[in-house]
């Protein structure tokens, strides 16, 4: 991966970000790089002094308290909505949010999180209790137009996060736009300013780190999504994050023209791919004595047999701190932690550790212990050491 392009992609995410909302003139059907989208709209304040206008990801006007007076922040997805809370200090502003039992983590450094009402996901929502809480603003995904349409109907004011921004060119816009969305409605503009910029000052580390590697000496790896037979493309996050750490990803294709951001594939498929390295996200949530074995489970079936990756134990669980860190929020200590694990030479004098303690002390003013690691990143049984498990 070209260093050029990852800034592109990072610029162009900043610049949609921060563009001030000037009129209510027609909007383009489609984002450039040089016109921003739809998606970039800011809040705007009415002609009233205990509202503003806040534009949602689809453009659409909502009317909710100012920032200094938004104080309950309810979410029905599993979008980048509640991520972005988190990173912007304020998770005590989300009374609602969709079963958060996933976020280990989370549950564990924040203990307020256990208490959240959960209210329902995407379509199935419940509109009785939300009438009744009263939120100030509730974030539901595109997904779900059947719960938008109804939470509209009774007057509930309802945003859209999660639009696919199609041909962009960057996978990154829909997350980021979703940070910056949760800046303006809390007033924590300057802190996501500081996020992009951190986020794009240790993609440059990396690729200038990687960009000089041959293609025929880049490791070949393959981004797992639940099961070893799900791989993750490069039209998503989770899966473009292995090339940014300058490795190749062998499915980065697998969903063109799919809609999708995975692909189902066979054994023979796999073998035949035959991947150096293996990095998988554990969706299961807690890290269970079953999920502790999956590696060993590979390497024992013989539909697998010959393949690098099993055979030489590189096959590692992707971190889960804030969100999965293949994912918008945490992805740049993800491209640094892949980028170690596939050039050890290349990364010696980088600590992934030191990098990953000051950004949740920056960012969530929380100091990571082994018993924080041990949630965030534990390791496969027999597989290699991922660095960041033990002390």
């Amino acid at each position: 991966m070209k260093k050029s392009k990852i800034k592109a992609f990072l610029l162009l995410s900043l610049a949609i970000s921060f563009t001030l909302l000037t009129g209510c003139g027609a909007r383009p059907s489609e984002p450039t790089a040089s016109q921003p989208s739809e998606t970039a709209e800011s809040v705007a304040v009415s002609s009233s002094h205990e509202l503003v206008e806040a534009a949602d990801l689809a453009g659409n006007m909502v009317q909710v308290p100012s920032p200094e007076n938004l104080n309950k922040i309810v979410i029905t997805s599993f979008k980048g909505a509640y991520g972005s809370a988190v990173l912007l200090g304020q998770i005590d502003k989300v009374t609602g949010m969709a079963d958060n039992s996933k976020f280990i983590w989370l549950r564990h450094a924040f203990p307020q999180a256990v208490e959240v009402k959960n209210y329902g996901s995407f379509d199935d929502v419940n509109l009785e209790e939300l009438l009744q809480d009263k939120p100030d603003v509730i974030i539901s995904p595109s997904a779900s137009a059947t719960a938008y349409g109804k939470m509209k109907e009774v007057g509930l004011p309802v945003m859209i996060d999660g639009i696919d921004v199609e041909d962009s060119g960057d996978v990154f816009i829909q997350s980021y736009d979703e940070i910056d969305l949760i800046a303006r409605l809390t007033g924590t503009t300057d802190k996501a300013k500081k996020y992009h910029e951190w986020a794009d000052e240790l993609f440059d580390f990396v690729a200038e780190r990687v960009e000089d590697i041959p293609e025929e000496d880049r490791v070949k790896v393959l981004p797992i999504r639940s099961d070893i037979t799900q791989v993750f493309g490069n039209n998503c996050i989770w899966g473009y994050v292995v090339e940014m750490a300058g490795g190749i990803s062998l499915s980065g294709n697998a969903t063109a023209d799919t809609g999708k951001f995975f692909a189902d594939v066979d054994a023979e498929q796999l073998t035949k791919w035959n991947p150096d390295m293996m990095f998988q996200i554990n969706f299961n949530g807690e890290f269970t004595d079953e999920v502790a074995e999956i590696y060993h489970n590979w390497a024992k079936d013989p539909q697998y047999a010959g393949m690098s990756a099993l055979e030489s134990g590189d096959v590692y669980l992707v971190p889960k701190g804030i969100d999965y860190w293949n994912a918008a929020i945490e992805a740049p200590l993800c491209v640094l932690w892949m980028a170690k694990i596939m050039y050890p030479d290349r990364f010696e004098d980088v600590d992934v550790k030191a990098y990953a303690q000051d950004f949740y002390m920056e960012y969530l003013g929380y100091d990571l212990n082994e018993e924080d690691w041990a949630l965030i990143a534990p390791q496969f049984n027999g597989a290699k050491d991922n660095g960041l498990s033990s002390s």
